[in-house]
């Protein structure tokens, strides 16, 4: 294990969590949800994309106000993405009429590393920037390596033009890391070193890193640049977000990207509070910052911000998580309370719900009766029990009807909230005409 003694959680709610939930959602609710996140500890936020989303300029301005004022404090940092090349010009610029003055506002800034990123997207950022134009079909027909050679000279030019326009404030982010060649990277953390940038993001762009992965990809640059810091960017596309950045800490990350719920890009990211209370209870990293009681609350408030449910057994913060089925298992959790389960609900600002279920039986009943001190005749057991299985069978089967019904108008009305490309031409047509 390798952890660092000051892990970086940075949450990408506000953008990735924005960009996830078909609805729009205001800038006043957005910075309301950001000081909620602050408040729990954490440090960095991730704010959005710059300069594409006026909206974000607006946050960002609000959120320094804030800052500014002491409603948010000095120690926590506002990270805006851009591309290099065009975007990232226009980035600087935004900054520098901001007159910021310290180290609040970090710039992410872009560029793909995987012969994808590489192949399709770059020549796009090279074309808005460069006046000699990449001709697209004569890069089409060029191979892997003609293109990576391009693409590295371009890469080191204009970095070391452009270092000095946020100093030490940028932090270089790998698109597609995790599918692309070891070599290459190397050359690019080399840049890096040589330009001043010391921290690195590695993007799982597309989820597809693996846990077998990591020991090469992350914990052998590590040691190899140890004079950098790494932060992960893992996606859930294959529901391995949450080990991917856990074995990514232990190898001595700085810290990796989170969100509310999980909510992010497709199938999200890592949630909050997996990795918070992840790192507490199965590695002993105690986040001496963190308020780990409010993540219970922060998982319903992001749920009406973007109107979107978290599994209802979700790890940590789901509204049913916290259940225990009266039988052998309850006795067993009180000669042993972590026997089954070493999470502590109150530590998260929840509660355990005991219940009565399907599992439970006559000897759950039994064991019930003995703990509240009941006086109640064995020989009524049967017929008590068969009246409770009455009871539960008629409540639950009324709950599930509408329990089903909300499921179908709520998953009905999260795909008509989607803002489709035909809904969008019919409007410039009106707006046009």
């Amino acid at each position: 294990m390798n952890f660092k003694h000051n892990i970086d959680i940075i949450d990408e709610t506000l953008r990735e969590g924005s960009e996830r939930s078909p609805y729009y959602v205001d800038l006043n609710t957005k910075i309301n949800l950001a000081q909620d996140i602050l408040n729990s500890g954490v440090r960095s936020l991730v704010v959005g994309m710059f300069p594409d989303v006026p909206e974000n300029i607006e946050l960002l301005k609000e959120l320094l106000r804030l800052q500014t004022i002491g409603e948010i404090s000095k120690d926590k940092r506002f990270i805006i993405i851009s591309h290099l090349g065009k975007r990232f010009h226009e980035t600087t610029q935004i900054l520098e009429e901001f007159g910021i003055e310290n180290d609040s506002v970090w710039i992410l800034a872009i560029h793909g590393a995987s012969n994808q990123q590489i192949k399709y997207l770059f020549p796009k950022i090279y074309n808005e920037t460069e006046i000699d134009k990449i001709n697209t079909l004569e890069w089409m027909d060029l191979s892997d390596q003609e293109r990576k050679q391009v693409n590295l000279e371009w890469f080191e030019n204009f970095i070391s033009k452009n270092k000095s326009k946020n100093g030490s404030r940028i932090m270089l982010g790998l698109l597609d890391y995790f599918r692309a060649d070891l070599d290459l990277i190397d050359y690019f953390l080399s840049v890096a070193i040589s330009h001043d940038i010391s921290q690195i993001r590695l993007v799982d762009s597309a989820g597809t890193c693996r846990p077998d992965q990591l020991q090469e990809y992350v914990g052998r640059k590590i040691e190899k640049f140890s004079m950098l810091k790494f932060y992960g960017h893992f996606h859930n596309d294959f529901g391995l977000a949450t080990s991917n950045a856990l074995i990514g800490l232990s190898m001595g990350m700085q810290g990796v990207d989170v969100s509310l719920g999980g909510f992010a890009n497709r199938a999200g990211h890592p949630a909050l509070a997996e990795i918070a209370y992840g790192l507490k209870k199965l590695y002993g990293q105690d986040l001496p910052y963190f308020k780990y009681e409010n993540l219970f609350q922060l998982s319903r408030k992001a749920e009406q911000v973007y109107g979107l449910i978290e599994n209802p057994t979700s790890p940590v913060t789901g509204v049913i998580t916290s259940t225990t089925t009266t039988g052998i298992r309850t006795e067993l959790e009180k000669m042993s309370p972590d026997i089954f389960d070493i999470s502590i609900p109150e530590e998260v600002g929840t509660k355990v719900f005991k219940t009565l279920g399907s599992r439970s039986g006559i000897d759950g009943l039994k064991r019930f009766i003995k703990e509240k001190n009941l006086l109640i005749d064995e020989s009524k057991l049967n017929e008590i029990y068969k009246g409770l299985m009455k009871s539960w069978t008629e409540k639950s089967n009324k709950r599930k009807e509408k329990s089903k019904k909300l499921i179908t108008q709520y998953q009905e009305n999260l795909k008509s909230s989607l803002y489709t490309e035909d809904e969008i031409l019919e409007t410039l047509n009106t707006l046009k005409g």
